[in-house]
């Protein structure tokens, strides 16, 4: 069901995509997200999966991404960046792997002011939404909440 979850939620990525940001020329979809999607309806009861983890950090991550990119050395930028993306999620608890790797493309794409709010944290707040609704759903079907007295 993991997989299912998944098509619906890119479905539904696409769409927003399509449909809400593309005619604005920007984008609520990239590479990372995929690994989003793995821990959300793979391992939905992991920590790095809590919607915490996932909004803070990539909140975390891009901005010491921001900060990396406007105020460090020139040499080094995407180790800096990844390593400080990591450094961070430690200290305020929030670990979340893909948000990592958004740093890296961060500076790898050069993004700017409006990086740090998509596609990384839009998609991954879309996906979120999906994952708790998809939650939702299968805790209302599932034959343990049918059960009857």
């Amino acid at each position: 069901m993991a997989g299912v979850a998944a098509l619906v939620s890119f479905g539904v990525l696409q769409a927003f995509d399509e449909i809400i940001f593309k005619p604005r020329d920007m984008s609520c979809m990239c590479p990372p997200l995929a690994a989003v999607a793995v821990l959300l309806f793979s391992l939905p009861n992991a920590p790095a999966s809590s919607p915490r983890n996932v909004i803070a950090g990539h909140l975390v991550s891009t901005f010491v991404a921001y900060l990396v990119v406007n105020y460090g050395p020139i040499a080094y930028l995407r180790p800096l960046a990844t390593a400080g993306a990591i450094a961070a999620m430690a200290i305020t608890g929030t670990t979340h792997p893909p948000a990592g790797a958004y740093a890296y493309l961060y500076v790898d794409k050069g993004m700017g002011l409006m990086g740090m709010l998509t596609p990384g944290l839009t998609g991954a707040l879309i996906l979120v939404a999906c994952q708790q609704l998809w939650l939702l759903g299968a805790a209302m079907y599932s034959p343990i909440a049918k059960k009857t007295d």
